[in-house]
């Protein structure tokens, strides 16, 4: 698959996945974007098993599945803010570790890249709702413990 391809394929599935996320109530939002980073590092464990990569390699993915899903946990019971930063971690997890990989098809990690970041960005804009302070105004359209209210 040309680069060019990889990428809007990444952006394509990205921006769907994230419509689908953030539509929901922020409770399903983060259950998604949680399930969809344990998914997103179990990849590499699957095309590591199925491409024979060699014990030590496997082993590898491995602990990458056991970091991301302790983001993925600290993002549900936490803050939201772990989910986001897992999926940056594993955006940067991609390429280092997988660009030209035997097991790994050339195109992936590029596609994934572009998800991740897009999963990132669709977690911040899921909470942004319940991170924006609240406006109150007085009965003279002043916003309260403004200086519209001198």
């Amino acid at each position: 698959m040309p680069p060019a391809a990889a990428f809007l394929a990444g952006g394509l599935g990205g921006a769907a996945c994230c419509y689908w996320a953030i539509t929901g109530a922020p409770d399903r939002s983060r259950r998604i974007f949680a399930a969809g980073l344990l998914i997103a590092a179990s990849v590499y464990v699957g095309l590591a098993l199925g491409g024979q990569a060699p014990v030590r390699w496997l082993g590898l993915e491995v602990i990458g599945v056991i970091g991301f899903a302790a983001l993925a946990l600290a993002g549900l019971r936490l803050s939201t803010w772990w989910l986001a930063a897992g999926w940056v971690l594993h955006a940067a997890w991609d390429i280092p570790l997988h660009d030209d990989v035997a097991f790994v098809p050339r195109w992936y990690p590029s596609a994934c890249i572009v998800f991740d970041l897009l999963a990132a960005v669709g977690v911040a804009v899921s909470m942004r709702p319940a991170q924006l302070p609240r406006v109150v105004r007085n009965g003279h359209g002043a916003v309260a413990g403004s200086t519209d209210e001198l």
